[in-house]
């Protein structure tokens, strides 16, 4: 009669009890951690000194440090990597930013589901590759302070806040964002009464409202942080505009139920495309600069419409990757494109603002690239890695990987992120850059 939600403790308890709500996570999640190896990481952190330390000693900013927004966008691809697709337009405001900022594939390490694997990876610059544990990051930590991006952020002067038109006990989220750091947490109850649905959820032109309602004309540079919901499944609930919905034409060999729910799901995507380039324009009006991060969470899970119609690349469902954006609405820069992970978008964010005094961001600034593609789903194949890749990859889990050995009580995150900077400071990059017991 005992069931765990993992993505609700506050449900798993209310049906089980505390005490059989503790066990059950225990029981799912309480395994057996990777001890860390610290000669390889000091082997890496020794040979990325000379580079880091030309980072790190470039100068601070100058003038005034833009306003950030970053869009998590609930289940976002591009569905021209699916067969049939390929020569699909849905998301003509993202591909017409790309040629205005930096842009490519996003390799995340979720699918589906597991907003918060994404969402954990990009706040933390942690790579939960690494862990072999944990599942769930909001639901398996155990420090009240983890060193994250909101913090580096608001150590040189923003305000930070998350924003997301849901429960914000959904995954734990209120704990959790006081624990990486967020000066606030606006959730549905503090939207406007009047703020629409479009299916089951808030429509992301009500995360785009908000989003302007809190941005301030002056004070401090601002970060927020803004988690759509609009396209989160299922995909069987009928939007607003039904008529729109059905229009909306699919491959060769998908009908009954699995077209109705890829056609919702489209639906939905639209969406978020129009609201992205709403917001761009939005902000390039203000008379304040600012800079936003668009990337999807992960895939949605249309697993039978995958198999019908496979991916361009051949690759499996689990493999495939998301997209993400960074751009300025007030100042366009050549294109580039760059492929990487979630958990590396921090350090280009950072480097993208002339924030380089961060030494781990710093870090998977430099090693990140080559080992981007790894990050994927749990059991997605695996991909095949060169010698070299290998050594690398392992040298940065010893680095990510935190301090087991060190007793609970010992000091808390806090006073370990101080240590730990301190010792950034002295040889260039920090030995454990997320150091804190996550479990």
């Amino acid at each position: 009669m005992l069931w765990l939600e993992p993505w609700s403790a506050r449900v798993t308890t209310n049906h089980c009890g505390l005490i059989s709500s503790l066990m059950l996570f225990h029981l799912q999640y309480g395994g057996g951690h990777r001890k860390p190896d610290r000669a390889a990481a000091e082997r890496l952190i020794a040979q990325s000194t000379p580079a880091l330390q030309q980072v790190l000693q470039q100068p601070a900013p100058s003038g005034e440090l833009p306003d950030i927004v970053v869009v998590q966008s609930e289940s976002f691809f591009d569905p021209a990597i699916m067969r049939g697709y390929e020569h699909s337009d849905f998301a003509p405001n993202l591909r017409r930013l790309a040629k205005h900022g930096i842009s490519g594939q996003l390799h995340v390490p979720t699918f589906g589901g597991g907003t918060i694997r994404t969402e954990f990876e990009f706040l933390t610059g942690l790579s939960l590759r690494y862990f072999d544990n944990l599942q769930f990051p909001y639901l398996q930590m155990s420090h009240k302070s983890l060193p994250s991006l909101v913090r580096t952020l608001e150590s040189h002067g923003y305000t930070t806040l998350a924003l997301h038109g849901n429960d914000p006990a959904f995954w734990n989220r209120t704990t959790a964002f006081k624990a990486i750091g967020f000066n606030q947490f606006v959730s549905k109850s503090s939207f406007p009464a009047n703020a629409p649905n479009d299916g089951k959820y808030m429509a992301d032109s009500a995360m785009t409202d908000e989003i302007m309602a809190q941005l301030k004309d002056s004070g401090p540079p601002q970060f927020i942080f803004a988690i759509s919901i609009e396209a989160h499944g299922p995909y069987d609930i009928d939007p607003a505009d039904v008529a729109k919905r059905d229009a909306i034409e699919v491959p060769d060999g998908i009908s009954g139920r699995d077209k109705l729910e890829l056609q919702t799901y489209l639906y939905h995507l639209k969406h978020a495309d129009t609201e992205l380039g709403r917001l761009v324009q939005l902000l390039a009006q203000r008379q304040r600069p600012s800079v936003v991060l668009f990337y999807g969470d992960h895939l949605p899970a249309l697993s039978n419409s995958y198999h019908i119609t496979g991916f361009v690349d051949g690759g499996d469902m689990l493999s495939q990757a998301g997209v993400w954006l960074l751009v300025d609405p007030k100042q366009p820069t050549k294109p580039a494109q760059v492929d990487t992970a979630s958990w590396l978008l921090p350090g280009k964010l950072l480097a993208h603002l002339g924030i380089h005094d961060a030494p781990y961001f710093a870090l998977t600034e430099l090693v990140g690239p080559q080992v981007a593609a790894l990050t994927a789903a749990p059991g997605a194949p695996p991909r095949p890695e060169s010698d070299e890749q290998r050594q690398l990859d392992q040298a940065m889990a010893s680095v990510d990987q935190p301090a087991h050995e060190r007793q609970a009580g010992e000091a808390d995150a806090a006073s370990r992120g101080a240590e730990h900077h301190h010792r950034a400071r002295r040889h260039g990059a920090s030995a454990t850059g997320g150091d804190g017991s996550l479990s």
